[in-house]
């Protein structure tokens, strides 16, 4: 009998998404970088309007699509009362020695690396526009 590798796809993909969020942060932190891809995946999942967001979690590996619905509430979402400035505090709170709207972008930088440019403009053009700036590229990375 064949014995196939069910997850392992999946997992390096999940792991090739962490590992790049670390090397742009400059953190050697495979585990900051999960929280910090967990943080932010969880602001876009609450914000987003239900088919979007379903739509935007279709594209990621099976490992990251869990993350993203984990402990979601569709009933309550798009929560609306989610701003630029509760989100920036959570990753604060998070990482307190580094700056928020960095990790934030870089995240960002990396999950469009890795989902089609259509459904970013999508994901984009459903979040308000404050929100929406953290998707531009983070200059410079790492500081």
């Amino acid at each position: 009998m064949h014995s196939a590798n069910l997850f392992g796809n999946s997992i390096q993909k999940s792991q090739s998404w962490v590992d790049e969020i670390d090397a742009l942060i400059d953190w050697d932190d495979r585990r900051s970088a999960l929280r910090a891809l967990r943080l932010v995946l969880h602001a876009w999942r609450d914000r987003l309007p239900l088919n979007e967001s379903s739509q935007f979690a279709a594209q990621m590996p099976t490992l990251i699509r869990g993350i993203y619905y984990e402990g979601w509430r569709p009933s309550e979402t798009p929560d609306k009362r989610l701003t630029r400035s509760e989100l920036l505090l959570e990753l604060e709170e998070a990482f307190p020695d580094y700056d928020a709207e960095t990790i934030c972008r870089a995240v960002c930088k990396v999950i469009a690396r890795h989902v089609s440019p259509g459904e970013i403009q999508d994901v984009q053009a459903a979040l308000p526009k404050r929100l929406r700036e953290l998707w531009k590229d983070p200059a410079p990375l790492g500081t």
